[in-house]
């Protein structure tokens, strides 16, 4: 028994083959799927093209309203959605309010039809909704301004995004007709996690943003210091002064503690005839390299090689001093404020010691203030680490908390300020009992004393009426030492 009728099959025996349509072409994106996801999904086109069918002008054509009139009689097709033709005085009305539902069902078919296009124009007319727009997006750039933890962001933007997207999905509801409120519900629900990941993203975003351009920020630093390094020690007299710049400013993308512009200074030093250098400049690289560097007395003594400033560690200065709190002090008697940082940093040999670095802000006040030396505490006289920035209190540590504002601190009274551990010689920065150091010639016992003064004559804005004072500090090694770094070609 044939499995098919004669008359079903072709005379080749298959079963005849439905013809192939054409295929149905995707709405037009920017003609008909964006316009229907505004039209669903933004709370203000929703409410203009309800206002515009609700409030049509009567002409003398139209049905006048009757009080016995039967929405209900006409609705075939529309059962579903009888509730919005409760109302309605007369055939008009009930024309109109089926115009709206066919619009409504047509935008929904064209969003269906176009497919990922679709979901995209719906997210992005309820982005920008300016009932979601301005709670969220103000949270959002607030929680993105103030270095708010990611948490924090994402809660007080999600709890925006929940109270604006229920006011949204509620004058949705009102000028739809096929809306319903599961729609609403699902509406309101991923308006609220769209707008906490937005907020938990801004501090991320905006610290990855400032944490990029601080890097580049040191990096280009670094190179401008590590130029700075190579002339002071190839030229500690500044006799190229003319070809070579005498200083390099760091510009701090953030003020912290009244920092805004550190100098890193060239520094100058004046060889005697026996070969040994005099600093004639109380900061600057010539006298880290000469006092506490590659060309100290430490230098030349293999068992002093950790107490050795190298050129990284100078270089180092331009992260220290954006990524650690300082020590701020003050000296009245001598109108000068100080930062200090200590830090923990391999020497040559591999060692872990602490590093220290000192800017100050001199009485003759210029447009920065500068680094007056990079040291090594001797073991013992170690200053208190400094804190990397954001890591106490709530939430410390994270990526966003590194950018909150700092209180600056060189502004509070000196009992208020944070205190590191008493140095062994904070105001000059050179070890005294070191014995491979001396001031002048022939005053080994009265150096230190000569040096104070001299410190304190320079720190002064002098009288217009007295002559420049020029102060050498002489670190030639004494004779018989054993160092040999502070003679410089001898």
């Amino acid at each position: 028994m044939p499995f098919l009728s004669e008359q079903l099959t072709s005379p080749g025996g298959l079963a005849p083959q439905a013809p192939i349509g054409p295929d149905v072409a995707p709405p037009d994106f920017f003609a008909e799927t964006l316009p229907a996801a505004f039209r669903q999904n933004n709370p203000v086109v929703s409410a203009a093209e309800w206002a515009a069918s609700r409030f049509q002008p009567r002409t003398p054509y139209d049905e006048a309203p009757s009080p016995a009139f039967d929405p209900f009689r006409d609705i075939a097709g529309y059962e579903e959605h009888a509730d919005s033709f409760v109302g309605a005085e007369n055939a008009t009305d009930v024309g109109r309010i089926k115009r709206r539902i066919d619009r409504e069902r047509a935008d929904r078919a064209t969003l269906g039809a176009a497919g990922w296009e679709g979901a995209a124009a719906s997210l992005a007319a309820g982005l920008v909704d300016p009932i979601n727009l301005i709670p969220v997006g103000g949270a959002v750039h607030v929680a993105g301004r103030l270095g708010w933890t990611s948490v924090r962001g994402a809660a007080v933007a999600g709890t925006a995004g929940l109270l604006s997207s229920t006011a949204s999905e509620s004058l949705l509801h009102a000028t739809q007709e096929t809306r319903d409120w599961s729609e609403s519900v699902r509406g309101i629900g991923w308006a609220t996690a769209i707008s906490g990941i937005l907020g938990g993203a801004a501090p991320l975003v905006r610290a990855g943003m400032l944490h990029g351009k601080e890097a580049v920020a040191i990096g280009r630093d670094r190179r401008a210091i590590g130029s700075l390094y190579e002339s002071a020690l190839a030229d500690p007299e500044g006799k190229a002064f003319g070809s070579t710049a005498d200083r390099h400013v760091m510009e701090l993308d953030q003020i912290h503690h009244g920092l805004e512009r550190i100098a890193v200074d060239r520094g100058e030093g004046l060889f005697r005839r026996d070969g040994a250098l005099k600093i004639k400049t109380n900061f600057g690289l010539v006298k880290v390299i000469w006092k506490h560097g590659v060309e100290s007395p430490e230098a030349g003594n293999p068992a002093l090689s950790h107490m050795v400033v190298t050129k990284d560690d100078v270089l180092d200065v331009a992260r220290v001093v954006r990524q650690f709190e300082p020590e701020v002090s003050s000296e009245p008697e001598k109108g000068m404020l100080r930062w200090q940082w200590a830090v923990e940093r391999k020497g040559v040999d591999g060692t872990p010691r602490q590093v220290i670095y000192s800017v100050r802000r001199f009485t003759h006040a210029d447009d920065a203030d500068h680094v007056v030396t990079v040291y090594v505490p001797k073991p013992g006289e170690e200053a208190a680490l400094s804190r990397k920035r954001g890591k106490a209190g709530a939430g410390a540590g994270s990526l966003s908390e590194s950018l909150r504002p700092v209180k600056d601190t060189a502004r509070e009274p000196s009992s208020q300020r944070p205190q590191g551990r008493p140095q062994a010689a904070p105001d000059i920065n050179i070890a005294p009992e070191r014995p491979d150091v001396t001031v002048g010639a022939g005053h080994a016992g009265d150096g230190i004393d000569r040096l104070a003064s001299a410190l304190e004559r320079d720190m002064r804005v002098p009288p217009a009426d007295e002559p420049p004072v020029t102060e050498f500090i002489d670190v030639s090694a004494p004779s018989g030492g054993t160092g040999t770094g502070g003679i410089v070609g001898g």
